[in-house]
């Protein structure tokens, strides 16, 4: 009962987060649930990082780029994937998986523009998302025949998007698979660190504290003198 409220209350703070800050339909993508990511085309951001990442393994070699984008609106990340598998790779991919996600919540979709430093418009079309049971690795699956098929040699991926709450990130991996595997590094998000205050307010918290403490002790005299 108590895993089924915390569910439903996660789906209605994706339904808030998300319907703000686009009016695009979202597909939330809980901790151990599987999609159809949708097409979505959101509306700029800011970009903070990016990143291309060239990926090799003994049967397929390519590229793989990401970057992080800052909502104008909400000042929420949401972190973007390309896949290029190179035409002299000797096998198609399947899976792009990216980690670590644990702690926030996500939205699976994909773009049909060049797109934040994606100069390429990629053909390929994921087939599912899915977000592992502990929540830390979501994965964009390509199958055969549906819709486009697996990641051939020459081809190269939509732009992939995972849509978070979160408004920091740190350095993550991603992973590449398709008869072999191939991981490089790319960005996750995390918590933003606690805000510390300034030196100017610290010096004034420690007068207060100072200035409290002078009257509690004129008080103390002040009583025994009263008493004597």
């Amino acid at each position: 009962m108590r895993k089924a409220i915390r569910t439903s209350l996660m789906l209605a703070g994706l339904v808030i987060a998300f319907g703000a800050a686009s009016p695009l339909r979202a597909t939330p993508l809980l901790p151990g649930q599987t999609v159809i990511p949708d097409l979505q085309n959101p509306t700029a951001g800011v970009v903070i990082a990016f990143t291309s990442q060239p990926f090799t393994s003994a049967t397929f070699s390519g590229t793989l780029r990401a970057s992080v984008v800052r909502g104008n609106a909400t000042g929420t990340l949401t972190f973007y994937y390309q896949v290029t598998n190179n035409a002299s790779s000797l096998t198609s991919l399947q899976t792009l998986s990216n980690f670590n996600f644990d702690g926030f919540m996500t939205d699976a979709f994909y773009r049909s523009d060049a797109f934040f430093g994606f100069d390429i418009i990629g053909t390929e079309i994921p087939s599912l998302a899915d977000r592992a049971s502990d929540g830390r690795t979501v994965n964009f699956t390509f199958t055969a025949g549906n819709p486009t098929g697996e990641i051939n040699p020459g081809e190269t991926t939509r732009s992939l998007g995972i849509r978070t709450n979160a408004t920091a990130f740190t350095t993550g991996i991603s992973s590449v698979i398709g008869g072999g595997a191939a991981t490089v590094t790319t960005f996750q998000p995390t918590v933003a660190p606690a805000a510390v205050p300034e030196p100017a307010t610290m010096i004034l918290l420690g007068t207060g504290l100072a200035g409290v403490a002078a009257k509690v002790r004129k008080r103390r005299k002040a009583t025994k003198s009263d008493e004597a």
